[in-house]
């Protein structure tokens, strides 16, 4: 598992380092679901981009899939912690 710190409002470009990542989820509890607003997976590349908007802050675990030359599934774990932004205000 790969954890990243970002601030609130930072933009993530992850190389996923595979073509071929297919799917991508966040997980949230035992349940996968869809990519968050603001997020992209290009699946030909292999690169996902995530600009969290105002209000994203915490823990957010990501998935993502790709098959592999023997077509086996392999997954590989992301997670990003995004803490409040210096001169940030609440």
């Amino acid at each position: 598992i790969k954890t990243l710190e970002i601030q609130e409002l930072e933009r993530v470009e992850i190389n996923l380092s595979d073509s071929g990542v297919s799917e991508g989820y966040l997980v949230v509890g035992d349940q996968l679901r869809g990519l968050p607003i603001g997020s992209t997976l290009d699946t030909e590349k292999g690169i996902f981009y995530w600009q969290p908007g105002p209000g994203f802050i915490g823990e957010y675990n990501f998935v993502f899939i790709r098959t592999d030359e023997v077509g086996r599934n392999v997954k590989r774990n992301i997670i990003i912690h995004i803490v409040e932004g210096k001169g940030t205000h609440r």
